[in-house]
């Protein structure tokens, strides 16, 4: 499974594409596929620092 991945809080956002293992559920759970996905602007200030 892939994932765009922030390792550290900076000004400058490197992110990271990663392979990562299909997460293990259980009978309680349910797994969902996602197609598209953004990032809110608050979690963008979040990251680098500003908030």
């Amino acid at each position: 499974m892939k994932a765009v991945q922030i390792k550290s809080y900076s000004k400058a956002i490197n992110t990271i594409l990663s392979n990562i293992p299909k997460p293990q559920i259980s009978d309680s759970e349910v797994l969902i596929q996602i197609k598209t996905a953004a990032v809110n602007p608050v979690d963008l200030r979040i990251v680098t620092g500003e908030e």
